[in-house]
């Protein structure tokens, strides 16, 4: 036994709080996420599956809860894509659920917009309707309402470094849309929700 116990508690306090406060610095560390990441979205009202390119930022509050943002891009004539326009995609949410040091699980709920730029009328031009005949005038943006839902999994080979693959439903709200499919025939998006099936492989860092 010690004969100084005073000297022996006053290292292992030390001791703990210079652990402590390591752990806390790794937390600190690596609350943020960057990452890239290789998209498909199958639009179930042209029955057609776009490919694209993206990055997502996100945001550690805990090992449960996080918040992140994301844009895609889809293009009209790369990524095996033959549509007749070009798509951007911005979404931002929670993720929430846990993880391990190798892997973790989680959903997520996130909102936003998918841009259409078929759709965008510029003031002073008109878009002719085939099925109505009528001519509408005035500007009128190509940007939709989404809302993506679904699950994560991640993997995590080295500390800092993240492998993930999301699956999930992006609910698209169109407004009485006239969209064009990869075949160039004109396809009717009712007014209302549209349920699109999505699939995302990524790769990035903590930090």
């Amino acid at each position: 036994m010690s004969r100084n116990p005073r000297l022996s508690l006053l290292a292992m306090g030390l001791l703990l709080s210079l652990g402590a406060s390591e752990t806390r610095a790794q937390a600190a560390r690596q609350r943020m996420e960057i990452s890239t990441h290789y998209t498909t979205l199958r639009l179930s009202v042209t029955d057609s599956t776009q490919a694209g390119l993206g990055t997502r930022l996100g945001y550690n509050i805990n090992d449960y809860l996080a918040v992140e943002g994301e844009g895609s891009y889809f293009p009209k004539y790369s990524l095996g894509n033959d549509s007749l326009d070009d798509k951007t995609q911005g979404l931002i949410g929670v993720r929430a659920g846990g993880r391990t040091r190798w892997a973790g699980a989680f959903g997520k709920l996130r909102a936003g917009v998918v841009n259409f730029y078929g759709l965008k009328i510029h003031e002073g031009l008109c878009l002719f309707n085939p099925e109505t005949s009528i001519c509408r005038a005035g500007p009128r943006s190509g940007s939709r309402f989404a809302m993506d839902a679904g699950a994560v999994v991640e993997f995590y080979p080295v500390r800092r470094v993240i492998l993930r693959a999301d699956v999930g439903d992006t609910m698209i709200r169109f407004k009485d849309d006239s969209l064009l499919d990869d075949r160039g025939t004109r396809i009717r998006a009712a007014d209302g929700i549209s349920h699109n099936f999505q699939f995302t492989l990524a790769a990035g860092f903590r930090f």
